[in-house]
């Protein structure tokens, strides 16, 4: 299974990593691509069993601060968050000491009324609820 090995070789880090990484490239269907890569990986019941080593949720605060005026790209940061922190204790205490609650509710707010801004709440509220 790919989801396994990308797991067993610090995935989520490397994840984590290129969001960062690709902090300067001017790139949002990137980011979306990688949070895509955390959204499916961290869906695995597996992913439990291989955390991250590192809190890279403020390399995602970064990004979704950089793209919040794109709703879809906001969906996807939540969507990631759900999935990352979903029964992982470790994962959500890496969020609660990050910048990822105050960029998601950032990106709830900015989205508020707006077409599509219903569901950037739905994911938003999922993701803090993982996290809670």
């Amino acid at each position: 299974d790919n989801i396994l090995e990308i797991l067993k070789a610090s995935g989520i880090d490397l994840i984590f990593d290129l969001i960062g990484d690709t902090m300067n490239i001017d790139n949002c269907n990137l980011q979306k691509g990688l949070c895509t890569h955390l959204i499916v990986t961290c869906s695995n019941p597996q992913s439990k069993q291989y955390p991250s080593q590192k809190n890279g949720f403020n390399n995602l605060a970064q990004q979704l601060k950089k793209y919040i005026n794109d709703k879809d790209f906001a969906i996807y940061v939540c969507n990631a968050v759900c999935n990352v922190c979903h029964d992982n204790p470790k994962h959500r205490d890496y969020a609660i000491n990050s910048d990822i609650l105050e960029a998601v509710c950032s990106a709830m707010d900015e989205h508020r009324g707006k077409d599509g801004g219903d569901k950037v709440h739905e994911s938003g509220c999922m993701a803090l609820r993982n996290i809670g």
